[in-house]
């Protein structure tokens, strides 16, 4: 049976593991202590009143997608096989 389901389950995964590591809100209101920030709380907090430092956003941004992508690419092949099975029908 999980060979049948695993595009659906590699779809899931992704969705969710997208979900859960751009939480900003969860992030912001109970991680307060300064070593368990989250890479976006760190991201917002390169941007103050009067400057931003748009080299380290940069820098900080590129490591905040890299996860991402490295599992939509390992992954690949079964999301959008997963994709596609649903939409066919019969």
């Amino acid at each position: 049976m999980f060979p049948l389901l695993k595009p659906v389950t590699a779809s899931i995964l992704i969705i969710s593991c997208v979900f859960i590591w751009n939480d900003y809100q969860f992030a912001i209101f109970f991680l307060q202590a300064e070593e368990v920030k989250t890479i976006t709380v760190a991201l917002a907090g390169f941007f103050g009143e009067n400057a931003s430092r748009m080299n380290l956003v940069a820098a900080a941004a590129i490591m905040a997608v890299l996860p991402m992508v490295v599992l939509f690419l390992a992954l690949q092949k079964h999301f959008v096989k997963g994709l596609a099975s649903g939409s066919v029908k019969g």
